[in-house]
């Protein structure tokens, strides 16, 4: 083989292995930030695919970190531009940023338990109580993994997002029958709402 038909060979040969390169990071930034996504999604749809994704994502993330440190080492600076890039946007959430995470945990919550009158009258233990002249409803759904992580509660006055000392007795004494009072005394910090009167409430 003459030299210009080996230098058009091997030049063949990178181009396609900075090809195959190309698409597996595209992959590798797709895959990270997609399970970022989907474990909110399916937080309540299926946990156990949620839990899975979840590894999937700190697993790819760890890819991602000594990917950038290879990047930095070699050079290869619009690799390490992509890869910081995506690691910034799937950790903003730690930023205090997590919006988007919540809306998809309440569109996955909504596919769960729709249509959500069949799901409170099946799933849900339902206590009904006047508060200041007003008929409220409280109660307790399904637990969140078997019950060991807290549960879905529905709670039409939003207390459970008020302080200990805002809460009426009337509602107390309607929760008291799904929460201890010391669960009570600290939910204000451990719940976030779902959507609508649904929230989460971590023990």
């Amino acid at each position: 083989m003459d030299p210009d038909s080996e230098a058009l060979s091997s030049a063949r040969k990178a181009d396609g292995g900075d090809h195959r390169g190309g698409w597996l990071k595209c992959i590798l930034v797709i895959v990270t930030l997609m399970s970022e996504a989907l474990v909110p999604f399916f937080e309540f749809l299926a946990r156990d695919l949620s839990d899975g994704l979840l590894y999937l994502f700190v697993a790819c993330s760890l890819v991602l970190v000594f990917a950038c440190i290879g990047a930095l080492v070699h050079r290869r600076w619009k690799d390490l531009a992509l890869f910081s890039a995506t690691l910034i946007i799937a950790y903003v959430p730690l930023l205090g940023i997590r919006e988007h995470l919540e809306w998809l945990t309440a569109r996955g919550f909504l596919l769960h338990a729709s249509p959500v009158q069949e799901y409170l009258s099946a799933r849900c233990r339902l206590v009904d109580f006047v508060e200041n002249g007003v008929r409220q409803t409280v109660g307790e759904c399904e637990g969140k993994a078997g019950g060991s992580e807290g549960s879905i509660i529905y709670d039409t006055t939003g207390e459970l997002l008020a302080p200990a000392s805002h809460r009426t007795q009337a509602w107390r004494n309607a929760m008291s029958g799904f929460c201890s009072d010391e669960i009570l005394d600290s939910s204000e910090q451990q719940t976030t709402r779902i959507f609508g009167d649904f929230y989460s409430v971590g023990y």
